[in-house]
Protein backbone atom coordinates (compact mmCIF):
# COMPACT_ATOMS: atom_id res chain seq x y z
CA UNK A 1 0.00 0.00 0.00
CA UNK A 2 2.83 2.40 0.71
CA UNK A 3 4.13 2.10 -2.81
CA UNK A 4 0.79 3.21 -4.30
CA UNK A 5 0.73 6.24 -1.96
CA UNK A 6 4.27 7.00 -3.00
CA UNK A 7 3.23 6.66 -6.62
CA UNK A 8 0.45 9.23 -6.17
CA UNK A 9 2.83 11.67 -4.50
CA UNK A 10 5.32 11.18 -7.30
CA UNK A 11 2.63 11.84 -9.93
CA UNK A 12 1.47 14.96 -8.10
CA UNK A 13 5.04 16.22 -7.89
CA UNK A 14 5.53 15.52 -11.60
CA UNK A 15 2.36 17.46 -12.46
CA UNK A 16 3.39 20.41 -10.31
CA UNK A 17 6.83 20.40 -11.89
CA UNK A 18 5.33 20.39 -15.41
CA UNK A 19 3.02 23.26 -14.47
CA UNK A 20 5.95 25.26 -13.12
CA UNK A 21 7.95 24.54 -16.29
CA UNK A 22 5.02 25.66 -18.45
CA UNK A 23 4.70 28.87 -16.43
CA UNK A 24 8.42 29.59 -16.78
CA UNK A 25 8.30 28.83 -20.50
CA UNK A 26 5.42 31.29 -20.95
CA UNK A 27 7.27 33.97 -18.98
CA UNK A 28 10.32 33.50 -21.19
CA UNK A 29 8.13 33.59 -24.32
CA UNK A 30 6.47 36.86 -23.26
CA UNK A 31 9.83 38.36 -22.27
CA UNK A 32 11.14 37.79 -25.80
CA UNK A 33 8.32 39.77 -27.40
CA UNK A 34 9.05 43.32 -28.50
CA UNK A 35 7.12 46.21 -26.98
CA UNK A 36 7.23 48.22 -30.19
CA UNK A 37 5.68 45.35 -32.17
CA UNK A 38 2.94 45.02 -29.58
CA UNK A 39 2.28 48.75 -29.79
CA UNK A 40 2.07 48.66 -33.58
CA UNK A 41 -0.33 45.74 -33.41
CA UNK A 42 -2.63 47.89 -31.27
CA UNK A 43 -3.22 50.03 -34.33
CA UNK A 44 -4.87 47.03 -35.99
CA UNK A 45 -7.00 45.95 -33.05
CA UNK A 46 -6.85 45.80 -29.28
CA UNK A 47 -6.96 41.98 -29.58
CA UNK A 48 -3.82 41.66 -31.76
CA UNK A 49 -1.19 42.37 -29.06
CA UNK A 50 -2.78 39.81 -26.75
CA UNK A 51 -2.55 37.21 -29.48
CA UNK A 52 1.07 38.26 -30.11
CA UNK A 53 1.98 37.74 -26.46
CA UNK A 54 -0.36 34.74 -26.00
CA UNK A 55 -1.91 36.26 -22.90
CA UNK A 56 -5.37 34.70 -22.96
CA UNK A 57 -6.65 35.54 -19.47
CA UNK A 58 -6.05 39.30 -19.82
CA UNK A 59 -7.63 39.14 -23.29
CA UNK A 60 -10.70 37.49 -21.79
CA UNK A 61 -10.84 40.11 -19.06
CA UNK A 62 -10.59 42.90 -21.64
CA UNK A 63 -13.33 41.41 -23.83
CA UNK A 64 -15.53 40.78 -20.78
CA UNK A 65 -14.99 44.35 -19.62
CA UNK A 66 -15.80 45.62 -23.09
CA UNK A 67 -19.01 43.58 -23.14
CA UNK A 68 -19.99 44.90 -19.71
CA UNK A 69 -19.21 48.47 -20.77
CA UNK A 70 -21.23 47.98 -23.93
CA UNK A 71 -24.18 46.87 -21.85
CA UNK A 72 -23.86 49.99 -19.70
CA UNK A 73 -23.51 52.56 -22.46
CA UNK A 74 -25.82 50.89 -24.96
CA UNK A 75 -29.26 52.39 -25.30
CA UNK A 76 -32.16 50.00 -25.80
CA UNK A 77 -34.22 52.68 -27.54
CA UNK A 78 -31.47 53.70 -29.97
CA UNK A 79 -30.86 51.94 -33.25
CA UNK A 80 -27.85 49.72 -33.96
CA UNK A 81 -25.86 52.40 -35.79
CA UNK A 82 -26.05 54.84 -32.89
CA UNK A 83 -24.82 52.24 -30.42
CA UNK A 84 -22.11 51.16 -32.88
CA UNK A 85 -20.86 54.75 -33.14
CA UNK A 86 -20.64 54.93 -29.34
CA UNK A 87 -18.49 51.80 -29.44
CA UNK A 88 -16.28 53.28 -32.14
CA UNK A 89 -15.64 56.29 -29.96
CA UNK A 90 -14.32 53.97 -27.22
CA UNK A 91 -12.02 51.94 -29.47
CA UNK A 92 -9.01 54.31 -29.24
CA UNK A 93 -9.19 54.08 -25.45
CA UNK A 94 -9.18 50.28 -25.65
CA UNK A 95 -6.20 50.33 -28.00
CA UNK A 96 -4.22 52.53 -25.62
CA UNK A 97 -5.14 50.33 -22.65
CA UNK A 98 -4.11 47.19 -24.55
CA UNK A 99 -0.81 48.77 -25.57
CA UNK A 100 -0.04 49.79 -21.99
CA UNK A 101 -1.11 46.44 -20.54
CA UNK A 102 0.98 44.39 -22.96
CA UNK A 103 3.97 46.71 -22.71
CA UNK A 104 3.95 46.45 -18.92
CA UNK A 105 3.56 42.66 -19.08
CA UNK A 106 6.48 42.31 -21.51
CA UNK A 107 8.72 44.54 -19.41
CA UNK A 108 7.72 42.78 -16.18
CA UNK A 109 8.52 39.36 -17.66
CA UNK A 110 11.82 40.64 -19.08
CA UNK A 111 12.84 41.83 -15.62
CA UNK A 112 11.69 38.58 -13.99
CA UNK A 113 13.63 36.43 -16.50
CA UNK A 114 16.71 38.61 -16.16
CA UNK A 115 16.55 38.44 -12.36
CA UNK A 116 16.02 34.69 -12.23
CA UNK A 117 18.62 33.85 -14.88
CA UNK A 118 21.33 36.01 -13.24
CA UNK A 119 21.04 34.33 -9.86
CA UNK A 120 23.84 31.90 -9.10
CA UNK A 121 22.83 28.27 -9.25
CA UNK A 122 22.46 26.31 -6.02
CA UNK A 123 24.52 23.35 -7.28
Amino acid sequence: MESSGNNYEQQINNLEQRQNEAKIAHEVYVSRRKIWVSTLLCLISFVAPYIYTRRWKPLGAMVGGLFFLGCLIGDNNADFETNFQKGQQLSPILMVLAAIDNGVAIKKNQMKVKKNSSEPSLD
